[in-house]
């Protein structure tokens, strides 16, 4: 059996509104690996936890000069990326889903929350990763403990019949984990930096190079995904090929509804 750290992150004004799912996958062993590494990583440099947020901010690491900090950055990086087998990131732009899957309405309750949805295509994307590598192991899910989406998380994997416990390879179920779990530490990462990522390029004059950071966690082949109006679109068209949703001429526009 596979297992998935998965974490979030989100921005705040007067950044562009995004929501970031990302997550790791590796084998049981793997991960044991990684936990002993990463701990003995974090005592060599004194500190207890690592919170992305918090060192980007210097928020305790304040009298570290920057090669410290490279090096420190650096470290943690190889030590996720020779310990995990994928990984995977969906970023959402908020405001363009609300214009496009508006709240409270029946299409939002069918696509979820941008949390949910994130999650969700994170999943999906899983599943075509395991049909590419010709793999097929279950994998247990494992969210950080208290997002405020943990109900939501799982009756949606409650409500799975046996066809959607194997799309989504579910049939590890799911758990929740505080923040000390290591491995929530290096998604954390991930999702911070995928975050930032398409805050950039949402507007891309803040920060016009792509992040050293993130560069440094891109492996040959990614799974990243970026959901701006353009690709929500798409999204939204494809669920009406397929009748799961329906277009409605509205004032010269396309809307979606349920159908």
């Amino acid at each position: 059996m596979l297992k998935l750290y998965a974490d979030e992150s989100y921005s705040h004004p007067p950044a562009p509104l995004v929501y970031t799912i990302a997550a790791y996958v590796s084998e049981s062993y793997q991960w044991e690996r990684f936990e002993r590494e990463w701990d003995e990583a974090l005592t060599a440099y004194g500190i207890d936890h690592f919170h992305m947020k918090d060192f980007a901010a210097k928020k305790g690491y304040r009298d570290w000069p920057e090669n410290k900090r490279v090096k420190f950055l650096r470290t943690l990086q190889h030590i996720i990326k020779s310990n995990t087998e994928k990984d995977f990131s969906v970023s959402v732009v908020v405001e363009d889903y609300n214009e496009l899957i508006p709240p409270n309405t029946n299409l939002r309750i069918g696509f979820g929350e941008p949390h949910v949805f994130a999650v969700i295509g994170c999943m999906k994307n899983i599943n075509t990763w395991q049909k590419r590598a010709h793999i097929n192991k279950p994998i247990e899910y494992i969210f950080e403990r208290g997002s405020g989406h943990d109900t939501m998380l799982k009756r949606i994997f409650d409500e799975m019949d046996a066809e959607q416990m194997n799309f989504y390879r579910a049939g590890g179920g799911i758990n929740f984990f505080g923040k000390e779990t290591t491995p929530l530490q290096a998604a954390d990462m991930l999702a911070y930096e995928n975050r930032l990522e398409m805050c950039r390029q949402v507007n891309p004059t803040n920060r016009p190079k792509v992040r050293e950071s993130l560069r440094n966690l891109r492996r040959a082949e990614n799974d990243w995904s970026y959901y701006n109006a353009e690709h929500i679109t798409i999204v939204l068209e494809t669920a009406a090929n397929i009748g799961l949703i329906q277009r409605v001429q509205a004032g010269g526009e396309t809307e979606f509804t349920p159908p």
